[in-house]
């Protein structure tokens, strides 16, 4: 089976991860994903090629981003969009239309609380907001008027500035409230974390302290919010999740199973240092001390507070219900109390982060371990012994964190420089294959490295007539060995891929549209390897700097090629 997924495009943490999600959940499951990265829709550089594609005869279900794809004032046409595809298993995400089965973030709840907390917690009078237009961005607006309503605060309009969810437009925020509307202002809520941090940079530029001038809160959770400065105060949301869930969705539907009602998933408040919060544990659940019971048997007795503490502590159990068994991380603990050793608790953390490294921060993981020390060290203190033992247990797991994740970020410096040596030479392959019309071992050695499994290039007519023709122009499959540059592989403008050169295994394709000079003219699909999907988008954009050098030098024209 054959799932669609149509997002906006690569570079963007919220959709990136989304697609990890879907991904992760069609190898599970045994199906191939295709992600057709289609620009926004209708906007006047929309990539319409890609979702033109998109019909129930090369997909048996399709999985919408409609949060991303519908932006500004084009939110009314999402149901005619949307229309465009009877009989395919539907299912939006981040976008409400009619009947169709929905998955989203419950984005109004979220920002809400955060303006209540800047109120109620920290005190804070006069709270900025970055609003963005688009379908996600209206509902937050909205949590963020019902906060102000719930703390007893006003709406001040001079307060409320545009934003377009990326860094720069949080820059341009500090600008526009303090030298061009010249408003005072005590925090900012932010409809995302890049415009947060974006905000938090505008105002260290102005010698302006976060939190002490100004608290500063996003939405997301991005990995980068933990590691800015101050690390932000944000609202998670389980983005991996929706991508999950879409799947099973739509498996769900294909199984003949009746529709599964719209989903609606929580969010969680990651308090830090950017709105005033320390870092200091917030104990999630307590274990009282009973008299004349030792305080480790006390443990034991409260155990299932401390799985309480772990579930809500620990970061990997905000994306998936397949999270490693918090029973696992109590009972290892206790045993140690028990057994005054330290090798089962460590073993086990040791083995999560292993499991987990690649799904964010490392240092994410203190916090469980900050938490449970709360929790555990007030009913131990009859004890001086089992009291030391424990701390020992917990200061041990601190360093392990902290090995791990410099560990983690060195290899993943150490890869980031790998990658981009390997780039630049798979841009000088690829150059090479065009120029001479075969595909180089250069190429196919790099791209090995790269972990890319296989690569085709197809152009098709500008006007994409009815009776036009695609030709495959250049095809890697390093696991089937088809490396070639055809001569005569043409195939119909409505397919991604001829069915001679598509991947015979499961596969998972990122779909990009290729533009040669100011036409739309073709796509490269890309079999997916690496995590981080920013490569493919760069891989893109070399065949698109060689295609457009070939038409103006060598006169390879669409005319002659198709």
């Amino acid at each position: 089976m054959r799932i669609g997924l149509l997002l906006d495009t690569l570079m963007n943490g919220y959709q990136q991860d989304l697609l990890l999600g879907a991904h992760e959940e069609c190898v599970r499951q045994g199906v191939d994903l295709y992600c057709l990265v289609g620009g926004i829709l209708l906007a006047p550089d929309q990539e319409g090629l890609l979702y033109d594609l998109v019909t129930a005869k090369h997909f048996d279900g399709l999985a919408v981003i409609s949060g991303t794809i519908i932006h500004s004032n084009a939110e009314t046409l999402l149901p005619s969009f949307l229309g465009k595809f009877p009989g395919i298993p539907l299912v939006s995400i981040a976008g409400t239309c009619g009947d169709i089965p929905t998955i989203e973030v419950d984005n109004g709840t979220g920002v809400r609380d955060m303006v209540v907390h800047l109120a109620k917690v920290h005190g804070k009078k006069r709270i900025a907001f970055i609003r963005v237009d688009s379908p996600e961005g209206h509902i937050r607006y909205q949590g963020y008027q019902d906060g102000l309503a719930e703390a007893g605060l006003p709406l001040r309009p001079e307060l409320i500035v545009e934003g377009d969810f990326t860094f720069d437009s949080g820059v341009l925020a500090v600008r526009e409230l303090r030298e061009v509307r010249r408003v005072a202002f005590d925090a900012m809520v932010s409809s995302s974390d890049w415009m947060a941090i974006g905000f938090m940079d505008g105002l260290h530029r102005r010698e302006m302290h976060v939190p002490r001038d100004v608290a500063v809160v996003g939405f997301d959770d991005i990995e980068e919010s933990r590691f800015c400065t101050p690390p932000l105060t944000t609202i998670a949301q389980p983005i991996r999740n929706l991508g999950t869930l879409a799947i099973r969705q739509i498996m769900s539907r294909l199984r003949g199973e009746p529709p599964t009602p719209s989903r609606l998933l929580a969010t969680r408040f990651c308090g830090r240092d950017s709105c005033g919060c320390d870092s200091s544990a917030k104990v999630l659940a307590r274990v009282e001390a009973t008299p004349g019971i030792p305080g480790i048997w006390a443990l034991i007795r409260g155990q299932g507070q401390l799985l309480e503490v772990v579930k809500h502590a620990c970061p990997e159990f905000e994306a998936d219900a397949h999270s490693p068994c918090t029973e696992t991380l109590v009972e290892a603990l206790l045993s140690d109390f028990q057994d005054r050793s330290n090798h089962q608790f460590l073993g086990a953390l040791q083995a999560i982060l292993a499991r987990v490294e690649h799904m964010g921060s490392l240092s994410a993981w203190h916090k469980l371990v900050v938490e449970l020390r709360a929790a555990c060290l007030p009913v131990l203190a009859g004890s001086p012994e089992d009291s030391f033992h424990a701390g020992s247990v917990f200061e041990q797991a601190h360093i392990l964190i902290s090995r791990s994740a410099e560990s983690l970020q060195g290899r993943r410096r150490l890869a980031k420089e790998r990658q981009l040596g390997m780039l630049s030479k798979v841009g000088a392959g690829l150059r090479e294959c065009f120029e001479h019309h075969a595909i180089t071992r250069g190429l196919v050695q790099n791209l090995d490295r790269l972990d890319i499994p296989g690569l085709f290039v197809a152009l098709q007519r500008p006007d994409r007539s009815p009776d036009s023709r695609a030709r495959l122009l250049l095809s890697f499959d390093a696991k089937r060995s088809v490396q070639s540059m055809p001569d005569q592989a043409f195939f119909e403008a409505g397919e991604i891929l001829p069915k001679s050169h598509t991947p015979y295994r499961r596969h998972s394709l990122i779909v990009l549209p290729l533009r040669f000079g100011i036409r739309k003219t073709g796509l490269c699909a890309i079999e997916m390897g690496p995590n981080d999907v920013t490569v493919y988008e760069a891989i893109r954009e070399q065949i698109n700097g060689i295609l457009q050098c070939s038409d103006s030098r060598e006169g390879i024209a669409l005319e002659a090629v198709v």
